[in-house]
Order: structure tokens, then sequence, then C-alpha cells
């Protein structure tokens, strides 16, 4: 038997399996593996006894003042949203480097 044959042969086995459900196709499968995904990406906030989150009031805080800031009067005289591109640090800090050790 050559080559083509055998990857024909192949391709015909596979084919006649076409008719039957694929198993990503199940309903149980696809909750399952959803759950147990939810479980390990929520494993580490079960294993703390305190949350990595101490900073998330203020990135709240951030984003409803730049989503915000401008339609509320209080906000808008003591915000205001300046976008700028902002160079990287590290450029500069081997620039320093090099210019002092080098």
């Amino acid at each position: 038997m050559g080559e083509r044959e055998i990857a024909v042969q192949t391709y015909k086995n596979v084919s006649e399996l076409g008719s039957l459900p694929r198993l990503w196709q199940t309903a149980i499968v696809w909750w399952s593996t959803l759950i147990v995904l939810c479980g390990v990406l929520l494993m580490p906030l079960a294993v703390v006894d305190v949350l990595p989150l101490l900073d998330y009031p203020n990135h709240l805080a951030r984003a409803y003042v730049l989503a915000w800031g401008q339609q509320d009067a209080f906000l808008s005289h003591m915000y205001a949203p300046h976008w700028a591109i902002i160079p990287n640090l590290v450029p500069l800090s081997t620039w320093s480097y090099r210019r002092c050790c080098g």
C-alpha cells in the first residue's frame, strides 16, 4: 500500500465518524469544562488569607473619574484627563547606567 492510499483510507475512516456527536459538542462536557476552569481560576482567591485586591478601590475610582469626571461639576474642577505618550523608562535607565558606569 502506498502513502497516498493510506492517507485516503484514513480520510475515509475519519469521515465515517462524522455522524457521531463530537465530544466537545455535548453539553455535559462543555459545562463541566467551564466549571473546572472557573474553579482553577478562582483557586488563588481561596488559598490566601488576605486577598491581594488592596488597590482595587483606587483603580475603580480612577476609572469612574476618567469615564464621568467631565460631566460631574465637582470632579471637573479638580480632575482633568491629560492624554499623552509617555516614553518607557527602560531607555532612560540604560542611558543613565551607561553614562554612570560605562
